[in-house]
């Protein structure tokens, strides 16, 4: 395969892949969980953690995808959450 052709067929992976992140959804949350209340979540049965994001919409994601932001303050702060359109979370991250 010549230089132009893989070129082009990267390209066409890139716009693809681009073209998937434009209907990704992103939502924006706040969190303020004291580092006791995280170790409650963690010690119990609780599988998610339910969050509301700026527009009202409430979200429920698993708790193992919040637990590497837990610092010894708890979990607090802004974060910015993109889903695609199968609703899979793509990632998580402080804002």
């Amino acid at each position: 395969m010549s230089n132009r052709e893989n070129a082009m067929k990267t390209s066409g992976v890139q716009k693809k892949s681009a073209k998937n992140s434009a209907k990704n959804k992103v939502h924006r949350f706040s969190v303020n969980m004291s580092y006791a209340e995280c170790e409650d979540m963690y010690r119990h049965q609780i599988k998610y953690l339910v969050v509301t994001d700026e527009h009202g919409l409430r979200i429920q994601l698993p708790k193992q995808n919040m637990q590497k932001f837990v610092t010894p303050a708890g979990l607090k702060g802004i974060f910015v959450l993109e889903i695609d359109q199968n609703h899979k979370i793509m990632s998580i991250k402080p804002n």
